[in-house]
């Protein structure tokens, strides 16, 4: 019996595409079924873990006007133009995504302590 054959390591182009897909609304679901890959390799990407830069380099090429997918070029098509693919990549920042992820771990492992001056059954 042969091994399934590893999925193609994703290219800095898709992840580039991965983050202007996702601040569309893609769900992951999509997103794995259209790049062939598992749903941690995509947050991989929007998390900046893995090609990072590839966030600002999408941007940048949103920009100029340069695409690089066919998909993205459907969009730009569809939309009219650039600009509002550009803001909704701008408002999906992998820097403002790992800000929020760690304050939802902090307060999720905090534990809030009050104590109360006198208790329930005592108070006068």
């Amino acid at each position: 019996m042969s091994r399934p054959a590893k999925t193609p390591a994703m290219t800095f182009d898709d992840a580039m595409t991965v983050h202007v897909l996702r601040a569309e609304g893609f769900t992951y679901g999509e997103l794995c079924r259209l790049f062939g890959d598992h749903t941690s390799r995509i947050t991989q990407v929007l998390d900046g873990k893995l090609h990072p830069g590839s966030w600002d380099q999408a941007l940048e090429r949103l920009a100029r006007g340069n695409y690089w997918h066919p998909r993205i070029v459907a969009m730009v098509v569809a939309e009219g133009g650039a600009e509002p693919l550009i803001a909704a990549t701008k408002a999906a920042d992998p820097a403002k995504r790992r800000y929020q992820q760690s304050l939802k771990r902090l307060n999720r492992f905090s534990i809030p302590f009050c104590r109360r001056s006198t208790r329930l059954g005592n108070a006068a």
